[in-house]
C-alpha cells in the first residue's frame, strides 16, 4: 500500500493526480506478485501486442526513473528501486522538496536536508477511493485509445497511442516494444511530459 500512498501524494503536489494513479497502476501485478523482467529495450523482446492493444506492462520489481516536466516548466523526478522504495524531488516556490518512502516510513526533506518523518496513513475508505479512481482511469484510457503508429525511441522502435476525450487523461502515450511505458504527454492546464528511464536505482533512508 505504501507505493500507492507516496505516488498519490507526489501527484497531488504537482497537480497530476491522474498520472500518479497511472504510475501506481504500473507497479502492480494482477496477483500482487513482482515483475522481475528487465526494463531495457532489447532485441528479441518485441511483442506485436503493443501495436494492437493499449495496455501498461507492470513495473513492480523494476528500478526506474520518471522525469516529469509540467506545463509551467517545473520539473520533478521520481526514482523507484526494485524493492518499491521511492524518492521524489520537486521544486515549489523556489524550494526543493524531497519525499522518500522506505517500506512503511515516509520522510519529507527540504533542500536535501531538514528531513523528518511524516504521517502518510490513509484510511481504508481513502485507499478504496484511490483504487476505484485507478480502475475508472484505466478503463477510460483503454476505451478512448487509438493507435497512431510506430515511432523511433531510445533502443529501437516504440508504439504511439493517442487518447482523446474530456472524461479521460487525454494525451499521447508511447510504449517500448516490450510493453513498458516510455513517454506520456498530456494536455490541458495541468498537462505534462513524463519520460520513463529503466536503470538501477538505490533509495536509502535519510538522516533525521
Amino acid at each position: 500500500m505504501q507505493k500507492k500512498k507516496i505516488l498519490f501524494m507526489v501527484a497531488g503536489v504537482i497537480g497530476l493526480i491522474a498520472i500518479g494513479i497511472i504510475t501506481y497502476a504500473l507497479t502492480q501485478q494482477p496477483d500482487g506478485s513482482p515483475n522481475i523482467t528487465t526494463g531495457k529495450q532489447t532485441k528479441g523482446s518485441s511483442s506485436a501486442d503493443v501495436y494492437k492493444k493499449f495496455s501498461f506492462a507492470p513495473l513492480s520489481g523494476v528500478s526506474y526513473v520518471v522525469t516529469t516536466t509540467a506545463a509551467d516548466g517545473s520539473v520533478s523526478t521520481t526514482e523507484t528501486d526494485k524493492n518499491g522504495n521511492s524518492r521524489s524531488t520537486h521544486t515549489i516556490n523556489g524550494k526543493k522538496s524531497t519525499t522518500i518512502a522506505i517500506g512503511d516510513t515516509v520522510y519529507e526533506c527540504t533542500d536535501d536536508k531538514d528531513c523528518k518523518t511524516v504521517d502518510s496513513a490513509l484510511t481504508p475508505e481513502q485507499l478504496k477511493e484511490i483504487q476505484d479512481m485507478d480502475d475508472r482511469v484505466n478503463a477510460k484510457l483503454e476505451e478512448n485509445a487509438k493507435f497512431v503508429g510506430k515511432v523511433s525511441c531510445p533502443g529501437g522502435t516504440c508504439a504511439e497511442w493517442k487518447v482523446e476525450g474530456a472524461d479521460t487523461v487525454a494525451g499521447v502515450y508511447t510504449f517500448f516494444e516490450n510493453g513498458r511505458i516510455y513517454k506520456i504527454v498530456t494536455d490541458g492546464k495541468y498537462g505534462s511530459t513524463q519520460v520513463y528511464e529503466y536503470k538501477d536505482v538505490s533509495v536509502k533512508a535519510p538522516s533525521v
